[in-house]
């Protein structure tokens, strides 16, 4: 069954064995998302499957420009999905 974790519940040697085929994602999730958590910019959720990461995904804050008459705020709260 798969689980959905938290990257600090990761072992590094399983994050290294980790391949998705895209060079730049790998290099993210290696070498920046552990960073990006410290730093308070992003939160990491990893796929397990019998102690296999399957794959990832980041929530982060972020801001939408709105064109919105109805609200008097320039930006609205979101959440960027990467």
């Amino acid at each position: 069954m798969i689980e959905w974790l938290p990257l600090n519940e990761i072992p590094k040697i399983k994050r290294k064995e980790f391949d998705c085929g895209n060079q730049t994602l790998n290099d993210y999730f290696y070498k920046y998302a552990k960073q990006d958590e410290r730093k308070g910019l992003a939160k990491c959720h990893v796929a397990v499957e019998q102690g296999l990461v399957l794959g990832f995904f980041t929530l982060s804050a972020y801001l939408i420009q709105s064109e919105n008459a109805a609200t008097p705020y320039r930006y609205e709260p979101g959440v960027l999905l990467g």
